[in-house]
């Protein structure tokens, strides 16, 4: 079964999921040889595992706040910020 992404032209909300954060998932949004967008539902507490992608990245905070460790630092993101 096929994983359902975004297709060109297609709307897609991502505003922050209020009520619907605790049953939501991670999933990804857009799917393309050259790009890649990935809504991460992350519960407070939980880490993710140090892992690299093959180019450039950018991260958006949503909704709360996280700590983000990116070229030997640590970044601090919080709603409406953007690390590139």
């Amino acid at each position: 079964m096929a994983i359902p992404h975004g297709q060109p032209g297609e709307v897609i909300d991502v505003r922050p999921l209020a009520d619907a954060l605790a049953p939501s998932k991670t999933r990804t949004l857009i799917k393309t040889p050259h790009v890649e967008v990935i809504l991460i539902v992350l519960p407070a507490g939980k880490l993710i595992a140090d892992h690299k992608a093959p180019g450039e990245i950018t991260v958006q905070c949503l909704k709360g706040r996280m700590i983000f460790k990116t070229m030997g630092q640590e970044k601090e993101l919080q709603a409406g910020h953007l690390l590139y």
